[in-house]
């Protein structure tokens, strides 16, 4: 990495240390370009150098989160199902707690919510498809499905999240599971497999 690669890396690193902190103290919608500079230390055209605002700023936040999401899930690839995955989500959840908090805690922007949301939600339907095939209920849809769990992940995540981790990660998976395998079982004829 030369010289220049090292300062724009240290500079980015700034600017998004900075908009954590300022989320974390005063919610996402409060926060304005000139809040992060100030933090930083950094001048204005530095920041439009990195980022056309502040929601491309907070873009690359989840960038990094879903990176580490990848490499978490990648160092556990046998660990493939619904069950797995929350288990992972809430264990990763505990570890980088401070990016969580930005990401699905009361304090942060819709925009960022809503691109974890996609990510959960593609997570969940890939995880559906294999375990479980078809759904069978004669009113329920894939899609309807999908947004039960992955909703029910989300407000799980964000209470365990904005109440301090009152609970293990595991107990979290495990109250994730009883709260939807219901669901699971009169949507669907049987799973795939025994990972269920």
């Amino acid at each position: 990495m030369t010289k220049e690669d090292r300062r724009v890396k240290k500079t980015r690193q700034a600017l998004q240390e900075a908009l954590i902190g300022l989320i974390l103290e005063k919610g996402y919608e409060a926060i304005t370009v000139q809040d992060v500079l100030d933090r930083a230390d950094v001048g204005r055209s530095t920041f439009y150098a990195h980022f056309y605002d502040l929601e491309d700023l907070l873009q690359s936040e989840f960038e990094v989160l879903q990176a580490e999401l990848e490499h978490h899930m990648s160092q556990h690839p046998s660990e493939a199902t619904l069950w797995d995955l929350s288990r992972l989500l809430f264990h990763h959840a505990q570890g980088y707690l401070h990016l969580y908090k930005v990401v699905v805690g009361k304090t942060s922007g819709q925009i960022i919510q809503s691109n974890f949301y996609r990510y959960v939600s593609a997570q969940i339907r890939i995880r559906l498809e294999t375990d479980y095939g078809k759904v069978t209920h004669k009113l329920l849809t894939l899609d309807m499905l999908e947004h039960h769990l992955v909703s029910s992940f989300m407000a799980l995540l964000r209470f365990w999240i904005d109440k301090n981790l009152p609970y293990s990660a595991e107990d979290m998976a495990q109250i994730y599971q009883d709260l939807v395998q219901s669901a699971l079982d009169k949507a669907c004829s049987a799973p795939v497999n025994d990972g269920a």
